[in-house]
């Protein structure tokens, strides 16, 4: 079941999604041959271009999120969520076909996002790039592929933190009888706050008790570098799971659509 939902949550957003995608590649292309066609040598047309690439990689990160969010309000918080909690599906299948969709859309977003700059980047920028890279691979006793293991697992995750607490704000402010957005607003801003306590906490907790001093263990840079990339993972995983878990209670338990 959980495949038929995504099937429909790919389906109902790509219809907006593939066509903003597809022109902010010809806009890219656009803007390669006005900024480096030295015979082009209309201003106003090439700033016009420019600015319309910019303007569109920016709200098409905002629309990504916007989207994301409302398909979840509406399909499971608004009128539809009568219909789909009749559904033979669990809540947490439901909630994370919303995740699923939401994490891949934005990362295609980012991916066609980064494309599009490649498009417009000089090749000698490029080959800096590519150096700097290199050299944070050796610093870090990196192979290449290990390293970008690491960046996709903490950038599919790192979306995810992006949506998740949303998710759980706006379902605690749903059990609200009234002024359920505001509450959703409150509980969103209650959450950063204990949020930001744990985890500065955990690092003043560290730092008190000399972490890497107790365990006595002489490690390589290498192997630290590993530790941290895995640390950071761990504590998304552990975010993310926590609010997944609060939004399925309260959608099984708590839930008021009314």
């Amino acid at each position: 079941m959980l495949a038929k939902l995504l099937k429909y949550e790919f389906k109902s957003i790509g219809r907006l999604f593939l066509p903003l995608y597809g022109l902010s590649i010809l806009l890219a292309i656009a803007n390669r041959f006005t900024a480096y066609n030295p015979d082009f040598e209309y201003e106003i047309p090439e700033f016009v271009l420019m600015g319309t690439f910019i303007t569109l990689l920016m709200g098409l990160a905002i629309v990504t999120f916007i989207q994301c969010v409302l398909r979840f309000k509406r399909n499971l918080l608004g009128d539809e969520g009568y219909l789909m909690m009749t559904l033979p599906v669990s809540r947490f299948d439901l909630i994370f076909s919303k995740l699923i969709a939401a994490v891949v859309w934005t990362v295609i977003g980012g991916c066609v996002g980064l494309t599009s700059l490649f498009i417009l980047t000089p090749y000698d920028s490029m080959v800096s790039t590519f150096h700097i890279l290199s050299d944070i691979f050796r610093y870090g006793g990196f192979n290449g592929a290990m390293f970008f293991v690491y960046m996709i697992l903490i950038g599919i995750l790192g979306v995810a933190a992006v949506y998740t607490p949303v998710y759980t704000a706006l379902s605690l402010g749903h059990i609200s009888n009234k002024n359920k957005m505001l509450a959703s607003f409150g509980w969103y801003f209650i959450n950063s706050i204990a949020v930001n306590i744990l985890s500065s906490g955990l690092v003043l907790t560290i730092e008190k008790v000399q972490l890497w001093d107790m365990l006595r263990i002489d490690i390589s840079g290498t192997m630290v570098s590993h530790m941290i990339f895995i640390g950071i993972i761990i504590i998304l995983l552990i975010y993310n799971a926590a609010h997944l878990l609060i939004t399925n209670y309260v959608l099984k338990n708590k839930l008021n659509l009314e």
